[in-house]
């Protein structure tokens, strides 16, 4: 008879999420003290459990401490990252503005058009060798290049506005708006780049039918949920039941996961669509049941979940310090010059386009997201997905800090001016 406890190490599982609660709590306080998004601190106490101190250092501590639980980590993993990417889907609607529309438009289609492009046809002329997963499928590697590039971390640039009074301003409302977009369509991406490395069947030139067919769903998505909203919003607030509310929530979050998961899109597609399908109901107690799914997957699932993250890293093995530099600034200087360029033909001052471009080159935790699925799906290497998450980090480093630094000259960080 099979001994669930022995052979899946079941105990070892509690003492494992109670250190990686304890590590991500206390750096997570520490960093945000120190002016840093709790992000950072999560990932660093990941970073000194997991093979990077505690492996190293201490190697019968973590034998006997977290391979016994693999198992269970590898869940909570999963549960923490569906959990993040449908809070940030459910936030997508309420970041657009209405009296935007030229700049938002022209900045997602330059700073995402020049990425994919650069994705696509410039990593033909790169030895990818090092770089590309055990999957070894270079049109997956090229789309999730471009993703990594393209993508803007909506809640920590958020997080970053909210703490310099910025929230309310329209420079907030324009970054945020092209971050919706840019957020959008890097998870259609990346759900086609997984299904191709999960399907033996699709070829190459099936790639723009399956974009189209993700672009589909979400679209179908949207629209019912609009129209769902209209029907709903006219009953009164008494006729539902908070707790069934918040069961309906959840069901609908897995219903969507579960859904994406039978079309061979990847389960993370589902996860956002869900979360831009219950976002577009306005009925109190809908959000009120969204609300308490926040609060207690950043209280408890997301922190495992970077720490997870900071757990997989193994920096004296895996980083390649030219690597991470040299995409760091490939990078950032693809998105850049694309932001700045197009911001100055929109009539921007130089110093307002060069705030734009910082802002929207802020990667942070969706890069890493976009990373850590790369990497667990053989898209990417282990060198590879080290430097993509470095460079997230670094990115919402330099934003926060130079935003910060713009503020106290008395600078706007966004001025209009003729050409």
């Amino acid at each position: 008879m099979l001994s669930f406890n022995e052979t899946l190490g079941f105990p070892f599982f509690f003492v494992s999420l109670l250190l990686l609660m304890v590590f991500a709590f206390f750096f997570g306080v520490l960093f945000r003290r120190m002016g840093l998004p709790s992000v950072f601190g999560e990932i660093f106490g990941g970073l000194i459990l997991g093979s990077s101190l505690f492996r190293q250092f201490f190697p019968d501590f973590f034998k006997t401490s977290f391979l016994p639980a693999t198992d269970f980590l590898f869940l909570f993993y999963w549960i923490g990252l569906i959990f993040l990417i449908f809070v940030s889907g459910s936030e997508i609607r309420n970041n657009f503005s209405k009296d935007d529309h030229l700049p938002v438009l022209a900045l997602v289609v330059t700073s995402t058009l020049l990425p994919l492009i650069i994705g696509w046809f410039g990593l033909g002329l790169v030895d990818v060798s090092e770089l590309i997963g055990s999957d070894t499928n270079l049109d997956a590697f090229r789309i999730v290049v471009a993703a990594a590039i393209a993508i803007t971390s909506i809640p920590v640039i958020s997080k970053i506005f909210f703490d310099l009074g910025i929230i309310k301003t329209r420079f907030s409302s324009i970054v945020l708006s092209v971050a919706s977009v840019h957020d959008i369509l890097v998870w259609v991406l990346l759900a086609i780049a997984t299904q191709l490395t999960n399907s033996s069947t699709l070829a190459s030139d099936s790639i723009y039918l399956q974009f189209i067919l993700t672009i589909l769903i979400l679209f179908v998505v949207i629209f019912l949920s609009t129209r769902l909203n209209e029907l709903v919003r006219k009953k009164p607030s008494s006729d539902f039941s908070p707790t069934l509310t918040l069961n309906f929530v959840l069901i609908f979050v897995l219903f969507f996961v579960v859904l994406t998961y039978y079309l061979n899109i990847n389960l993370i597609f589902g996860a956002m669509l869900a979360g831009v399908f219950l976002g577009a109901f306005s009925l109190p107690v809908i959000q009120n049941a969204m609300m308490h799914i926040r609060e207690f997957s950043f209280a408890f699932f997301v922190p495992i979940y970077f720490a997870l993250v900071g757990l997989k890293i193994d920096l004296i093995a895996s980083l390649d310090f030219s690597l991470f530099v040299y995409f760091l600034l490939a990078s950032s200087l693809i998105q850049g010059v694309s932001v700045l360029l197009t911001s100055r033909i929109l009539g921007f001052s130089w110093l307002s386009s060069f705030n734009l471009s910082v802002a929207l080159n802020a990667r942070g935790a969706l890069g890493i997201v976009v990373a850590t699925i790369a990497f667990e799906s053989g898209i990417i290497s282990e060198k590879f997905f080290v430097a993509i998450v470095l460079s997230a980090l670094v990115t919402v480093l330099f934003a926060g800090w130079w935003l910060k630094y713009v503020l106290s000259t008395g600078k706007n960080l966004l001025v209009k001016e003729k050409l």
